[in-house]
Parts: structure tokens; C-alpha cells; sequence
């Protein structure tokens, strides 16, 4: 089961993506296109375990305000 990892910040009113699998998604390389109508987002499982884990808190990226990070599971 892969699990994402996010946070809805009350200040900037938006939820951003920052982690998959416990692990943080802010310094990864990552490539991106588009199939059909359909973007997407490519990230490398030797890339995604050099990052660090995730906490229960982090700051919001844009805003710099301390939100609760978010857990959803999916198969």
C-alpha cells in the first residue's frame, strides 16, 4: 500500500503533496509530461530513498506556517 503524505495550510487555504511513503518529496528530482489529457509526475525509487522522513509537523513551503502532515493510503 502506498501512502501520500500532505498538508492543508490554513494560512495559504491550499493542500500541497510532500511526501510518499513516509519520505519528504521537497529536494527530489523528478521529470513530468503529459499522456494524452493526463499530466504527470515521475519520481525515482533510488531518488525518493535518498530523502528524508517525514515528521507529524512541517512548515508550509510557501507560507512558512507550521501545519500537521496528513496521511492517505491507497492500493
Amino acid at each position: 500500500m502506498t501512502k501520500l503524505y500532505f498538508i492543508s495550510c490554513k494560512y495559504c487555504k491550499k493542500d500541497y503533496l510532500i511526501g510518499i511513503d513516509g519520505k519528504e518529496l521537497i529536494n527530489v528530482k523528478t521529470s513530468n509530461g503529459k499522456l494524452g489529457k493526463t499530466h504527470y509526475i515521475a519520481i525515482g525509487n533510488d531518488e525518493l530513498n535518498k530523502q528524508p522522513l517525514i515528521g507529524s509537523k512541517t512548515n508550509c513551503r510557501i507560507c512558512g506556517v507550521c501545519c500537521k502532515v496528513n496521511e492517505k493510503g491507497s492500493n
